[in-house]
């Protein structure tokens, strides 16, 4: 391990330090500065002159480099991490989003409006961009919903609506979408829209983006002939003062989105990529998809409208139906019914009476459970788990059995 000029025991503490100490010191903020203080501190312990700090840093340079030709015997060492295998068109599919280093105008007045968002899927196996989608508002469960139906639809329809006459034939149902960790990648209706087309969802490690390596450079690709564009913020904030994009700006969003089209279907699908060898893209697909063609919707008028509305964000509306109730003194209570128990059933009562609901059940989601106000009549029950008589026929079985409902006056 490099030149062996020093003493036999001093050899042996720095071989020790570097093979036993420092691999279980994984969070060190100078590893150099901590080796020299460890091999030191051992040296001293032995009576014997340590050695200086340029020797140890070339001992661990040494080390260092013997350590990755090890590793780089290893069964598996020539895959990446992060490597993706995809054996044909959208059986792998990656979306992300970034926000464009651009500034748009608005169409009437001209003025700067803000940086575009956009989102891309990315076919992995063809390296092909299967959809698109460019907005102003931060991506949401909308924004993914509305990129999986150019995703999965043809997009005749929406290159004709953009005055654009391209050859973009690539869509199809994905077998697998690789995502990040973004909450409109974990909202419900994704994962409801998923379920009902067969489609798996899998997350890349949070906090190692190179496990999403082909979206992010397709992403730098891109934004690297944004650049190019009037009104380019550039990718660092540095220097934007001296060069303000809202004086040069001077592209609406739908010139940017017909850019963008342009750019993708004329440019990088028609362009070598290294990753398939030196194909392209559009070569890969048109090859790969003869042999194996994508899954695609059934050709039905309201396939579409369908497919988008399963992927839509939903909102829950309470409903309650009252009935009466009569208690053998006369007083009448009020049983209040519903499928799942909102925040807003706690207050439902006179002032001088409430409900109350454990926190399992607020958090949770019940299949059928009776929110029961009482009457002033009512004295608090002697248990949780009892139920008022007048009550009795009204609360399912496993209200009354495990107590779900506790009444106070």
């Amino acid at each position: 391990m490099g030149d062996t000029r020093l003493a036999a025991t001093v050899e042996e503490i720095v071989r020790e330090v570097l093979t036993d100490w420092l691999p279980r010191q994984p969070h060190l903020a100078h590893p150099l500065f901590e080796l020299v203080v460890e091999i030191r501190k051992r040296c001293a312990a032995a009576s014997i002159s340590p050695p200086s700090r340029s020797t140890i840093s070339r001992r661990w340079r040494a080390h260092r480099e013997e350590e990755a030709l090890r590793l780089a015997t290893l069964p598996g060492s020539e895959i990446p991490p992060g490597h993706l295998v995809a054996r044909c068109p959208m059986d792998i599919v990656q979306i992300d989003h970034t926000l464009a280093d651009l500034m748009l105008v608005d169409d009437a007045s001209r003025r700067p409006i803000g940086r575009p968002w956009l989102s891309i899927a990315l076919d992995v196996s063809t390296r092909c961009v299967v959809g698109v989608y460019v907005g102003m508002d931060r991506p949401n469960a909308a924004t993914v919903a509305l990129l999986l139906t150019r995703v999965v639809l043809p997009k005749d329809g929406w290159l004709a609506s953009l005055d654009v006459s391209v050859d973009w034939p690539m869509h199809g149902i994905p077998q697998l979408l690789h995502l990040d960790n973004a909450a409109e990648f974990k909202s419900r209706a994704l994962r409801a829209g998923c379920r009902e087309y067969g489609v798996e969802l899998m997350y890349r490690p949070a906090g190692r983006p190179y496990f999403g390596g082909h979206i992010e450079r397709l992403m730098r690709t891109i934004m690297e002939r944004v650049h190019s564009l009037p009104g380019s913020t550039g990718s660092s904030p540095k220097g934007r003062k001296a060069r303000p994009p809202e004086k040069e700006a001077s592209v609406t969003i739908r010139e940017f989105e017909r850019w963008l089209v342009l750019e993708i279907a004329e440019r990088y699908h028609h362009n070598a990529h290294r990753g398939l060898q030196g194909a392209t893209p559009f070569s890969e697909w048109a090859t790969a998809g003869k042999k194996t063609p994508p899954r695609l919707l059934p050709n039905a008028a309201p396939e579409p409208l369908r497919f988008l509305i399963q992927f839509l964000p939903m909102t829950r509306r309470w409903r309650f139906s009252s009935v009466s109730c009569k208690h053998l003194s006369g007083s009448v209570c009020r049983v209040y019914c519903c499928t799942e128990i909102p925040t807003s059933v706690r207050r439902r009562s006179s002032p001088n009476s409430s409900v109350v609901i454990p926190p399992s059940m607020t958090k949770g989601r019940a299949s059928s459970c009776e929110v029961l106000l009482p009457c002033r009549c009512h004295r608090h029950p002697s248990s949780p788990g009892s139920i008022p008589h007048c009550f009795s026929n009204w609360a399912p079985p496993s209200t009354r059995r495990q107590g779900y409902l506790r009444l106070r006056t």
